[in-house]
């Protein structure tokens, strides 16, 4: 079998979307005082609707690898490498209103690049103070080379510490046999420690030593003070010189679409983060000028963007009429608030349900009543029909707002502020109010960003992806849902949250949802609580939940495995035909290869924190090429014969607190080669869809079987399911 050596898991160009990559992903998680490398160098694509697997032991890293792309890594745990590209039109899709405080950022944003702009004349003196400023760092710190080498020292130094403070947790203090063991590592330990003290010692001497020797050269010193004040001064008689010149058209639209796209990347952001990264961004842009790159290019941009925020590349400008009421309710006390954007004549129709309830008819009168004896107060007279009308208006736009809050307290605090914001919006001159509500055109930055998971700092853009676009399905159903809540006020909050809708409407789509997943007279299941569920109804429940938001990716973390054997296949079934009806994703997360073979189109095998082979289904059951896939589908209980011991993977998984040498499977298999021990294997790929992490595809190998017990894997399945009956 021929197969290709390649750097990492990409798919040939196919018809399929992806809409998910993984990038040389490393996850590592803090704990206590040790790093642990859950994940390393894992590269995947998953595609637009199809049902992939991801399976291996325990501890192999299957759900961490799952919970890095939903963005639910745990407070400890953090990518430290790579990239999790998400394709999604809708949340690519960026588009901020240019308020007053994102106009004062586009301008200020704007005065500072046509500045920074007059100074691309003297790039060869901003090179050369660069230039002297790295030298003079050179040398009064430690070289890049000699921090390199005390870093290679420090690094070698922390993992035979973290070896042998592992060690010492796996000898018994109480086994006389390990008291030697322990009494030696713990010399060890001592000594190492030792080393790392003395080691950080003499790195913080040495820094001192040359630090202390060029505060000696004063003539070096004053030479360099004089030869970057010289080049200053040339600099800065250029940039007054280029100054008293106007920008060249380009170079002008250049910096309004580098403003734009730093205000469409930081817009979304509160006031302290918009200030941080705009001086960040900028701070960047400067250097980039004056070293005299060109920025105009698309590569340069996500070079500048990247080590901030993910970039938003500006698409164009739209320009809409509108009032200063709902410009001021959709840009000022929505976002305050949380709450979605309502047009005029869907307020007017969700009114008409609202009112039908008492609280809300009576919170509707006390607004009109209050709005009208504002503008008579305003304007000294008795109001008008239309003017009558306008205020009908606002008081419809206020209470499809207020509809929104379940707490009567947060209802009144909406009305207070609304009622406060339009005393001081009605002028005391008489203007009238149709007049009034003219103003300027509402101007929209509309873009378009690459939606990059790792590099999502931000708590609001986690909330737009993590629940709304991938949800999850959890183990146990008991532990995901809450005993003092009724099942559809669960699915409920969760449809309020990510839909922005009304309690009439999310009711109405939970019991939709309910109906969907099997649940039985839904109306009335809906006030009864989770203790009244049975297991198998209670997982119903949480994949309904999953659901509500329509998500584009769901993820199966071992959805079967607290439930008895009969539900499995219920719920299994339901999934994927919910799966088929909504066209979602699907990834599951099982250690279970039965699932697999049901439900699965492409299985991934992890083991170690790295998948050591990705293929369809039917490669990875019937042409399996590494031993680890072998051991877990030799290990199928289906496999074992009468009178005969089931079949187990020998050893235990590798600890991922130490450093892995070599292929991590290699200590449990017997079929493991020499260069295993000393070098990881690299991925090969077999087929456009196959690819394999072995040393055993190299042309050099000697040619290896697969084991006995796999081999006409399909006629050993049929033959076990015709004993069963």
């Amino acid at each position: 079998m021929k197969a290709e050596q390649v750097k990492m898991i990409e798919s040939p160009e196919s018809n399929k979307k992806v809409i998910l990559k993984l990038k040389h992903i490393d996850v590592k998680f803090n704990v206590r005082g040790r790093t642990l490398n859950a994940i390393r160098d894992v590269s995947l694509e998953i595609f637009d609707k199809e049902t992939i697997a991801i399976v291996g032991e325990s501890g192999s890293g299957k759900s961490v690898l799952t919970k890095t792309f939903a963005g639910m890594l745990d407070s400890n745990g953090y990518i430290s490498h790579g990239n999790v590209y998400f394709s999604d039109d809708e949340l690519s899709e960026t588009d901020v209103a240019l308020n007053r405080r994102n106009r004062a950022l586009r301008k200020f944003a704007l005065r500072k690049i046509n500045i920074y702009t007059h100074g691309r004349t003297s790039v060869e003196e901003y090179l050369k103070i660069k230039e002297l400023q790295e030298a003079d760092l050179k040398k009064k710190t430690l070289s890049a080379e000699e921090v390199e080498e005390f870093d290679k020292k420090l690094k070698k130094n922390d993992d035979e510490i973290n070896e042998t403070i592992n060690f010492i947790f796996s000898l018994d203090k109480r086994n006389k046999d390990d008291k030697p063991q322990l009494v030696e590592a713990k010399a060890k330990l001592k000594g190492l420690k030792k080393e790392q003290k003395d080691l950080w010692k003499e790195r913080k001497n040495l820094s001192k030593k040359k630090l202390a020797e060029y505060k000696q050269d004063k003539e070096y010193i004053a030479d360099y003070k004089a030869k970057i004040e010289e080049l200053q001064k040339i600099r800065f008689e250029k940039y007054e010189a280029d100054k008293l010149k106007e920008l060249e058209p380009e170079l002008k639209e250049r910096n309004e679409r580098i403003a734009d796209e730093i205000v469409l990347s930081i817009g979304r952001y509160p006031v302290p983060l918009k200030t941080k990264y705009s001086y960040q961004l900028l701070k960047r842009f400067k250097d980039f000028i004056w070293s005299g790159k060109d920025v105009s290019t698309p590569k340069q941009m996500n070079r500048i963007f990247d080590p901030v925020v993910f970039r938003v590349e500006k698409r164009g400008v739209e320009t809409v009429e509108g009032n200063k009421d709902k410009v001021f309710i959709t840009n000022t006390l929505a976002p305050q608030f949380n709450l979605p954007e309502v047009t005029e004549p869907t307020a007017r129709n969700k009114t008409l349900v609202i009112q039908a309830r008492n609280s809300y008819r009576r919170l509707f009168n006390h607004l009109l009543k209050q709005l009208t004896k504002i503008v008579k107060e305003k304007l000294c007279r008795e109001l008008g029909e239309k003017e009558l009308r306008r205020v009908k208006d606002f008081a419809n736009i206020a209470i499809v707002y207020a509809a929104n809050y379940d707490w009567m307290f947060k209802r009144a605090i909406f009305t207070r502020r609304f009622l406060r914001w339009f005393k001081d919006a009605t002028e005391s001159d008489g203007t009238d109010l149709k007049e009034k509500s003219k103003s300027k055109p509402i101007v929209t930055l509309k873009g378009y960003a690459i939606i990059d998971c790792a590099k999502v700092k931000f708590t609001k853009d986690w909330q737009k992806i993590r629940g709304r676009k991938i949800a999850t399905v959890f183990q146990d159903p008991m532990t995901s849902l809450n005993p003092i809540l009724t099942i559809g006020r669960q699915i409920m909050i969760v449809i309020q949250k990510h839909q922005k809708c009304s309690q009439f409407e999310a009711k109405r789509r939970a019991i939709d949802i309910m109906a969907k997943v099997g649940i039985p007279d839904p109306e009335k299941r809906f006030y009864d609580y989770p203790f009244q569920y049975s297991g198998g109804m209670r997982q119903r429940i949480v994949i309904a939940i999953a659901l509500s938001c329509q998500p584009k990716i769901l993820i199966c973390d071992e959805p079967t495995t607290a439930l008895d054997v009969t539900i499995q296949a219920q719920i299994i079934r339901l999934i994927k035909s919910l799966s088929k009806d909504l066209g979602f994703t699907t990834v599951y997360i099982t250690h279970d290869l039965g699932v697999v073979a049901n439900v699965a189109e492409r299985v991934a095998v992890l083991y170690g924190g790295q998948i050591v082979e990705l293929g369809t289904v039917e490669e990875i059951f019937y042409e399996p090429l590494h031993p680890y896939t072998w051991a877990l589908l030799s290990s199928l209980p289906q496999l074992a014969q009468r009178g005969s011991d089931l079949f187990s993977i020998p050893g235990t998984p590798p600890s991922l607190y130490n450093k892995i040498v070599g292929d991590a499977f290699a200590p449990r298999s017997r079929y493991a080669l020499a260069i295993d021990f000393k070098k990881e294997p690299p991925m090969w790929r077999v087929s456009d869809t196959h690819f394999v992490k072995t040393w055993l595809l190299d042309p050099r190998s000697p040619k290896i079987e697969k084991p006995e017990a796999i081999q006409n894997l399909h006629e050993k399945m049929v033959e076990a399911y015709k004993d069963q009956l």
